[in-house]
């Protein structure tokens, strides 16, 4: 067979992913260059690994069994890169990074700065990541996901993913500045009020949106914004309240008041790699400085 690693992340890729435009879009090629990798593939043995249906396509009979090959070769590809880098003690490389919007300005934008200074050989790349952190991390997409504990799903055979818990993270209640809500207010105290909240689908969102419900009432939702600073700013115009992950308040406008809620959940987060990067030392160092992040977040927050 003459095949390469590189077509053969492609082809895993398009599996999971279900379409080449998604597999492209994951692994930030071309659809036209996964298709053309993809026929070079299927010369280099002998056979098709895709099948034409109407407009979309499927794995042929040889493209399943190098799927079902795939993720052994490539774990063990990752495997032997860490051995060298931990060899040579290499801190550098490049390093995917997969985090929640909530994130940015907490963990994001300064880890950006510190791996600049500190780790001048790694290339970190960032990701504002879905909810289904496991699912890039499984398919590679990003070396470090983002999880939440109780939403974690681990995507592959047990051993396969390390996850560290760093942070427990509250929803804390944000409100315009003149609102008479004080310290103590419960959440189920808040039915009557309108609501600035993520779209429920997301991280945020989620947690939000739930909370709300176990408090026995459904939100009232006017304004639904996925960008955190946006609804910060129309808390501090008076259109609403908002319930806003700890992670996320960062430097708040002016015109806000923040409550502690007694009895809004908090979720624990994490960092989650495959085990088979384990021993990178770039992968190790950043996640070192997640850490620290994280730990000057929850000081800040006690």
């Amino acid at each position: 067979m003459d095949i390469t690693i590189v077509q053969l992340a492609m082809l895993k890729a398009v599996a999971e992913a279900g379409t080449i435009a998604a597999a492209a879009e994951q692994l930030n090629y071309t659809p036209s260059a996964v298709s053309q990798q993809l026929a070079l593939m299927g010369k280099g043995v002998g056979s098709p690994v895709l099948e034409r249906v109407g407009r979309n396509v499927r794995l042929s009979d040889v493209g399943r069994v190098l799927v079902d090959r795939a993720q052994v070769i490539l774990r063990e590809l990752e495997a032997a890169q860490a051995a060298v880098e931990q060899v040579r003690s290499q801190v550098g490389g490049v390093i995917r990074f997969g985090y929640f919007e909530s994130m940015t300005t907490s963990v994001m934008v300064p880890l950006v700065r510190r791996v600049e200074h500190e780790l001048p050989d790694v290339e970190l790349h960032t990701w504002e990541q879905g909810q289904d952190g496991g699912h890039e991390l499984h398919t590679g997409f990003v070396d470090i996901a983002t999880v939440i504990e109780d939403e974690w799903e681990q995507p592959m055979a047990a051993g396969a993913v390390v996850v560290e818990w760093m942070h427990t993270e509250p929803l804390l209640l944000v409100a315009p500045e003149s609102s008479i809500i004080t310290k103590g207010v419960r959440l189920a105290d808040l039915a009557d009020e309108l609501f600035i909240l993520p779209a429920a689908h997301t991280p945020g969102g989620q947690l939000a949106w739930s909370a709300c419900r176990r408090a026995g009432f459904e939100p009232r939702s006017r304004h639904n914004v996925d960008v955190l600073p946006t609804a910060l700013r129309l808390v501090a115009a008076g259109a609403g309240v908002s319930l806003v992950p700890s992670l996320a308040l960062g430097d708040p406008p002016a015109g806000l008041r923040i409550v502690d809620l007694p009895d809004v959940i908090a979720r624990r987060i994490g960092m989650a790699h495959r085990e088979a990067s384990a021993d990178r030392p770039a992968l190790l160092a950043v996640v070192d400085l997640v850490r620290d992040l994280l730990a000057a977040a929850e000081r800040n927050e006690l």
